[in-house]
């Protein structure tokens, strides 16, 4: 009995353990009927519908972080379509801008969801106007919104970026 309770007690915590291995996001990929899982390594941000009515919606965004706590952060995007935010979001978030373009700054509040911790979450709830579609151009602290790196521009060669010197 005592060797099966151990044997038990073994693959419990090897099924433990692959539950701490890194989330996978969701995407889709245009033109693709499935979604494709993706392990992040940056943080995301993943935006969802709680309400919708004839003239709004009730929009809620989760921001996941896989790595160290991200103490501050700025979550930046455009809706699709003629959705708009309206009010003051709650939750995590504390103050919103809209620039001319139509980019939508969302900062934390002061209170308690400034931080994102480490494996962890926080979510943003805010009311909106028109039809949810979806968003474009989403950045979080400047990294794309799906978790990927963005693509590092390499150095101009020394030839290229400064005339030479002449003599």
């Amino acid at each position: 009995m005592c060797t099966r309770l151990g044997s038990l007690l073994v693959l419990g915590l090897r099924l433990s353990a692959c539950s701490t291995t890194p989330e996978a996001t969701a995407q889709k990929t245009p033109g693709q009927s499935g979604l494709q899982a993706q392990a992040s390594t940056t943080p995301t941000a993943t935006f969802s519908t709680s309400s919708a009515w004839d003239s709004g919606f009730g929009g809620v965004v989760t921001l996941r972080n896989p790595t160290a706590a991200i103490k501050g952060w700025t979550l930046k995007f455009r809706f699709n379509g003629n959705a708009a935010l309206t009010g003051t979001p709650w939750g995590a978030g504390g103050a919103v801008s809209k620039d001319s373009t139509g980019l939508y700054a969302i900062t934390p509040n002061t209170w308690g969801g400034d931080t994102i911790p480490a494996g962890g979450a926080v979510t943003v709830s805010y009311d909106g106007t028109g039809t949810f579609s979806g968003v474009n151009t989403c950045t979080l602290n400047g990294n794309p919104c799906d978790g990927t790196t963005p693509p590092q521009t390499p150095p101009l060669p020394r030839s290229a970026s400064r005339p030479a010197r002449r003599a």
